[in-house]
C-alpha cells in the first residue's frame, strides 16, 4: 500500500504543468493589483468623502465576520467536491482534483509547495469579482456602497489566502505571527484540521478558518449531501481515494 501511495504522489505530482504555473504567476499578479487598488479605493473613501453613511462605519465587524464566515463555507464546499467527486482527469475541474489527491496521498506535498503553486488556482477564482468591484462605484449609501466593496473584498482576501492557511496548518515550524493566529483560532489550526486526516478525508472540509467544522460536521452536513448526489447520479463518494491509497472500495 505503501508504494502505491508513493507511485500515485509522484503521478499526481508530475500532473503540475508549466501552463498552469504561467497562468497562475498571471492571475496572482492580477490578483494582487486589483486587491490593493480596491483596497486604497475604500480606503480613500472612508477617509476622504464627507457623503458616508455615518452608521455604516458600524457595520465593520459584522461585514468582516460574515466575510470570513462565507470564505470558509466556501473553502469547505469546494474542498469537498474535490476530495469526494471525480478525478485528476476530469474535465473542467480535474487539474483543481488533482492538488487536492495529491495531498490526500502525501499530505506533507503541500509544505513543498511555493507561493505559487500554493495560491495559484485560488487568486485565479477571486480576479473577476476584483475586476467587477474595480469598475464599480463606491455609493455614498447603502449595501450597494462601501460595505458591499468591503465585504468583497474581505471575502476575496480569505478565499486567496485560503490555500496558505492550509499549508501552515501543516507545516512543522511556524512564523510566531502565524502560530499566534492559528492559536487564537484566527485562522486554521494544526489541531482543527488534523482531524481531516485522521479519518477518510471525509470531515473537517472547511480550510480556511475552520470555525463551520464543528456545527456542519455536527449536523452530518457532508453525508446529506453525498447522499443526495449518490441517489441522483450513482456515484460513489471518493471512490478515486480508493485507487489513489490502495484500499479496496467500500460502498
Amino acid at each position: 500500500m505503501t508504494s502505491v501511495r508513493k507511485e500515485n504522489a509522484q503521478k499526481l505530482a508530475e500532473g503540475y504543468s508549466s501552463t498552469k504555473r504561467a497562468g497562475e504567476i498571471a492571475f496572482i499578479a492580477a490578483g494582487a493589483v486589483l486587491g490593493l487598488y480596491n483596497l486604497v479605493r475604500i480606503g480613500r473613501f472612508y477617509v476622504h468623502s464627507t457623503e458616508v453613511d455615518p452608521s455604516s462605519k458600524y457595520y465593520g465587524f459584522a461585514v468582516v465576520l460574515g466575510a470570513i464566515l462565507l470564505a470558509d463555507f466556501i473553502s469547505g464546499v469546494a474542498h469537498w467536491v474535490c476530495d469526494t467527486w471525480g478525478t485528476p482527469n476530469s474535465p473542467l475541474l480535474g487539474t483543481l482534483i488533482r492538488s487536492f489527491r495529491e495531498h490526500h496521498v502525501d499530505q506533507m506535498a503541500i509544505t513543498r509547495h511555493d507561493f505559487i503553486e500554493t495560491n495559484g488556482d485560488n487568486f485565479m477564482s477571486i480576479v473577476p469579482a476584483l475586476a467587477l468591484l474595480a469598475l464599480l462605484p463606491i455609493y455614498p449609501t447603502g449595501l450597494l456602497g462601501v460595505v458591499m466593496h468591503s465585504f468583497v473584498l474581505t471575502l476575496s482576501i480569505f478565499i486567496a489566502l485560503t490555500n496558505q492557511f492550509h499549508k501552515w496548518s501543516h507545516e512543522r515550524k511556524r512564523h510566531p505571527i502565524v502560530q499566534w493566529l492559528m492559536s487564537n483560532n484566527i485562522i486554521l489550526s494544526y489541531r482543527a484540521h488534523k482531524l481531516h486526516h485522521q479519518n477518510e478525508f471525509d470531515i473537517g472540509y472547511c480550510i480556511t478558518t475552520g470555525w463551520l467544522n464543528p456545527p456542519l460536521d455536527a449536523i452530518n452536513f457532508w453525508r446529506v449531501l453525498e447522499k443526495a448526489v449518490t441517489m441522483t447520479t450513482g456515484a460513489i463518494p471518493r471512490a478515486n481515494d480508493a485507487d489513489l491509497l490502495g484500499v479496496p472500495k467500500t460502498e
